[in-house]
């Protein structure tokens, strides 16, 4: 029985991960997830520990079907998977739940996430390119000047946004790359 639902964004998949294992300390449990919509379950506080794992291909290819159940092999279980994010939960009295067991995969997690991000912020950049002027150029045309402002600022915050992600991810590469480096 869904006893909560929640909309909410995250661009941070640590930031998100958290946030999920808050509210399991609260005793909502997730249960499914779809495009910034949370359904939780009331559930035993401090339950479950949450992971998110961020896949290298879609979660319903081959390959992501085997890492899944690898991992579901270890104890754990995938509560939801959407596009290339699987959602998995593992009981709190089992112990710790880690996806990473050493820097390296670590490492190579944020620069998929990061190489993704990136790629998808300039096909985001290229079509904003292209639409706007067209659409400012079209709007120029039937209404006078300054029309596409208001098409252009969504643009631009969305741009922001994306950007700032990236920088954060790049930044944790680097920290990871930095860590690395000190213990070899």
């Amino acid at each position: 029985m869904i006893a909560r639902t929640v909309h909410k964004l995250f661009w941070d998949f640590d930031k998100e991960e958290r946030w999920l294992n808050e509210m399991a300390a609260r005793g909502l449990n997730l249960v499914n997830h779809r495009w910034g919509t949370y359904e939780f379950e009331t559930g035993t506080p401090g339950q479950w520990i949450y992971r998110i794992q961020f896949l290298e291909v879609e979660a319903r290819k081959p390959a992501s079907r085997e890492y899944i159940d690898f991992v579901t092999e270890t104890g754990a279980e995938p509560v939801d998977t959407h596009t290339h994010r699987v959602y998995f939960r593992k009981h709190a009295a089992d112990g710790p739940f880690e996806l990473f067991t050493d820097l390296d995969s670590r490492l190579a997690y944020y620069r998929r996430i990061l190489t993704f991000y990136s790629t998808f912020t300039w096909m985001l950049v290229m079509l904003m390119v292209v639409a706007v002027s067209k659409v400012v150029n079209l709007a120029e045309e039937a209404i006078g000047r300054f029309w596409g402002l208001p098409i252009f600022i969504p643009y631009v915050v969305l741009m922001v946004v994306f950007f700032t992600h990236m920088m954060r991810l790049a930044k944790r590469v680097r920290e990871l790359e930095a860590r690395r480096a000190l213990e070899e």
